[in-house]
């Protein structure tokens, strides 16, 4: 009978894969992170405002987890992606009702209106700006809401496919 001798490579093959995948994690990150910023909606914000949106996009990766954070911590972001108001993308938030109707924004303020402030047309809520602005000298800006832009989400769908064979291309050479 044949002696036959076992060879165990699994911690070189481990190596290799954690090589190849934990540089790809951080490269993606940076990329989808990259693609976000791009992404951007300059519709409905002050330039102060679209600035603070795109500068606030950053990557966190955890290499040793094969964990990357895409995201950005202000709220804006959150409006960015899935709208608000009678725009407010419902099926992504955990089915939260959109504001339906029309309000009044004043900049400065802190956006917290009720249920009161909430006008059935949008005659009647150019009545109450209308209003505002003579009464109190503010500005007032009439509003339903904003579009959902979708930034991480279009970001991730557009670097995913050259992440994926960039993925395959690492390990196979690794592995070899």
């Amino acid at each position: 009978m044949a002696k036959v001798e076992f060879q165990d490579f699994s911690f070189q093959v481990k190596a290799a894969i954690n090589k190849a995948t934990q540089n790809w994690l951080v490269e993606t990150a940076s990329e989808i992170e990259s693609q976000a910023i791009m992404n951007c909606s300059r519709e409905g914000w002050t330039s102060a405002e679209y600035q603070q949106l795109r500068g606030g996009y950053k990557s966190e990766v955890y290499p040793e987890k094969g964990v990357a954070l895409v995201g950005h911590r202000h709220e804006m972001a959150y409006w960015e992606e899935f709208g608000t108001g009678s725009y407010a993308d419902t099926s992504k938030n955990g089915g939260k009702e959109g504001r339906a109707g029309w309000w009044i924004y004043t900049p400065g303020s802190d956006g917290q209106g009720g249920e009161s402030n909430v006008y059935p047309t949008r005659e009647a809520a150019e009545d109450m700006a209308a209003y505002i602005r003579a009464t109190y000298n503010k500005e007032a800006i009439v509003t339903n809401g904003r579009r959902p832009n979708y930034t991480l989400e279009k970001a991730f769908k557009t670097v995913r496919p050259e992440a994926e064979a960039d993925l395959e291309k690492r390990l196979k050479r690794e592995l070899e």
